[in-house]
């Protein structure tokens, strides 16, 4: 869903409601701000059609966002493949 908001941010509400938990991962202010990003494209109603692509702002803010609150690798927990288990032949 998150790909999608740049090829449709002129269909805002329908999809960045699934990145909507995302906000709350992001520091105060670029959460504030990412928010408010998300009513650019209602600037359309006065600047025209053109101001529809300010949803690109928003989805742009939603990927930094969640890139900048990611945790660091030495914290990630390492995926281990588990131990062969040995393969019993039938006689």
């Amino acid at each position: 869903m998150a790909a999608g908001s740049f090829a449709t941010p002129h269909l805002f509400p329908y999809g960045f409601i699934v990145l909507m938990p995302s906000l709350a991962r992001m520091q105060t202010r670029w959460m504030v701000a990412t928010w408010l990003l998300l009513w650019m494209p209602l600037l359309a109603n006065w600047l025209g059609p053109v101001a529809w692509h300010f949803g690109h702002l928003a989805a742009a803010a939603f990927w930094i966002g969640i890139y900048r609150n990611r945790k660091p690798r030495a914290e990630q927990p390492r995926r281990v493949m588990p131990k062969a288990v040995p393969v019993h032949h039938l006689p």
